[in-house]
């Protein structure tokens, strides 16, 4: 405070036409008399207790009758005085937070650079809501979520000395004291269960639903008093107050647990991290926040040292993360160090249409179809195909895939797992897709044909039975290339009888596998048999035969 604004908060507590100057030095007020001042009217007006003025007189080493006069300079120890308004500005704000005003019932929201005077309540709902209260002499109280706190003194005597009482129903406060305090200043949180004063120092105050406190000392000493007994709780060390009991003894802190691993950037949702273990801690605080300070935090989580600490709605961009180790008191540790996240999702990974997972892939020149779905903010997509889940060996690797759909062959007949990722258009591969997995199957094996039994009437054929084969394809043709099929069946069985065919020279057969899913093999090596032309005496008709031996009888008839 400016010497001229404390001319002017003097001036209006002395008199009202006319006031003395007053300036400070230490710890000491003085006051210059001005025309009908009295020892008595000047501590009426500016004494905490006017009961004290003999006090004042021995300061300034007054005899009776007491007697001043106008330009006399008085000494008032500041400690003395009554305390002049020492409001705290609203420097942050979030979420759901209000005050109530002293003696009003009505609710207004808290607003940025709002004055918050001695008793104003201020009460903050939901994660994310949070109030910071700061002082002029550097002095900052974090209001967390959920909490509820009156502030019950906020006044200051002379240019040293504060009185800031603060009263934690429920939730948490972080108190970051101004160390280089007034000898007669005093700093109090107060709970329903102990009273936490300190002088120069950083230190949480926290009442759960039982109205148990907890009070963590981060940096210089924090002396707890409840029942009429006093406990000190020095920087790294925390303690507890049960309602209606003393304070317990002021235990270490657990160190901060560290991230088991972290990725340069995390490219998928949920967001998911693992802690090292930390003896003795029963739970680990993990906040994550859009800034360095964690004054926007995104998600505030309580886990077990064995579980994952994960959250699942996330835009892209860079977060900050810190945690904490909780004792089975519930005391908390220092926060660790902010550890940056960056995470980048988008462009998503491309909805896979084909191959289906799982998929045979019945192709004998081992060709294999891929497509998918076109993401929106995507420019190429990167194809990997491999041997192995793991990725390790690696057949095929396109990356740069302008188009939704890609063409690969040949591929050996073997079981494959595939991924595909989205490109950006500044070049940044996004997360792979789920890995799935086709087979290339080979076709059924050809089965060899035995030599065809011709009879008089039919051909028999008959062949191999092949185990993946439910039916069979056979043709018989007259050349060797099958240019000319003459006969094209698919039978259930290995063997087929077809009418001998009339006309003589060489035919050939062949046969070929079928699967379940109609996926049909190779051809067979052709087989072939003659059909030969019959003999002389066999072109005759019978009315042949009657000719000649009616020929031969009238021959014999004329000789006689």
């Amino acid at each position: 405070m400016s010497n001229r604004m404390l001319v002017v908060l003097l001036v209006c507590c002395l008199c009202v036409f006319a006031a003395p100057f007053i300036s400070s030095s230490d710890d000491l007020v003085r006051i210059t008399v001005i025309n009908h001042d009295t020892l008595i009217g000047i501590s009426n007006k500016l004494l905490e207790k006017p009961s004290q003025w003999r006090q004042i007189a021995r300061v300034n080493k007054l005899k009776e009758p007491y007697t001043i006069f106008p330009g006399d300079t008085i000494l008032v120890p500041a400690r003395m005085l009554k305390p002049s308004p020492y409001p705290s500005t609203v420097t942050f704000v979030s979420g759901d937070a209000s005050r109530q005003l002293k003696g009003q019932s009505a609710w207004m929201k808290v607003l940025l650079n709002d004055q918050i005077a001695e008793g104003v309540v201020i009460k903050t709902s939901g994660i994310g809501s949070a109030v910071e209260l700061t002082y002029a002499d550097g002095t900052v109280i974090n209001i967390t979520p959920d909490s509820s706190v009156r502030i019950a003194a906020s006044g200051k005597r002379g240019e040293t000395i504060t009185d800031r009482r603060f009263i934690v129903e429920t939730g948490r406060v972080i108190s970051r004291i101004k160390k280089a305090l007034g000898a007669e200043s005093r700093f109090e949180i107060h709970t329903p269960s102990a009273v936490a004063g300190v002088k120069g120092t950083e230190f949480r105050t926290s009442v759960d639903l039982d109205k148990t406190t907890r009070s963590e000392v981060l940096d210089g000493v924090v002396e707890l008093n409840a029942m009429n007994k006093n406990t000190l709780v020095s920087k790294g060390e925390g303690a507890l107050v049960k309602k209606g009991e003393p304070p317990a003894a002021a235990v270490k802190l657990l160190p901060a647990p560290e991230p088991a691993s972290r990725n340069a950037v995390y490219k998928s949702l949920p967001l998911e991290l693992r802690f090292k273990q930390i003896e003795g801690a029963s739970s680990y605080r993990v906040k994550l926040a859009k800034d360095r300070d964690f004054r926007y935090p995104v998600s505030d989580a309580l886990i077990k040292p064995n579980e994952l600490f994960s959250v699942t709605t996330l835009e892209d961009g860079v977060y900050y993360m810190c945690s904490s180790s909780i004792d089975p008191q519930g005391l908390e540790g220092a926060e660790s160090a902010a550890y940056e996240i960056k995470l980048r999702v988008n462009p998503v990974p491309p909805f896979t249409q084909l191959p289906a997972e799982g998929a045979e892939i019945r192709s004998r020149a081992g060709i294999v179809d891929f497509s998918w779905l076109k993401v929106n903010d995507a420019i190429a997509y990167h194809l990997q195909i491999a041997e192995d889940r793991a990725f390790g060996k690696i057949v095929h690797d396109k990356s740069g895939i302008k188009a939704t759909e890609y063409r690969i062959s040949p591929l050996d007949y073997k079981k494959y797992y595939f991924r595909i990722c989205s490109i950006a258009d500044d070049g940044y591969e996004a997360a792979w897709s789920d890995t799935l997995t086709f087979t290339v199957v080979p076709p059924p094996p050809a089965p060899p044909v035995d030599k065809p039994a011709v009879s008089d009437s039919e051909i028999q054929i008959r062949w191999q039975k092949v185990q993946r084969a439910v039916q069979y394809h056979f043709q018989m043709s007259k050349d060797n290339g099958f240019a000319n099929v003459i006969v094209d069946k698919k039978v259930d069985s290995p063997a087929i009888s077809i009418i001998k065919p009339k006309d003589p020279g060489t035919y050939y057969v062949r046969t070929s596998s079928v699967d379940h899913k109609g996926y049909e093999g190779d051809f067979s090596q052709p087989q072939s048999f003659e059909i030969k032309p019959p003999a002389a005496d066999e072109n005759r008709s019978p009315y042949d035969l009657m000719l000649i031996i009616g020929g031969i009888g009238l021959i014999l008839l004329l000789a006689l």
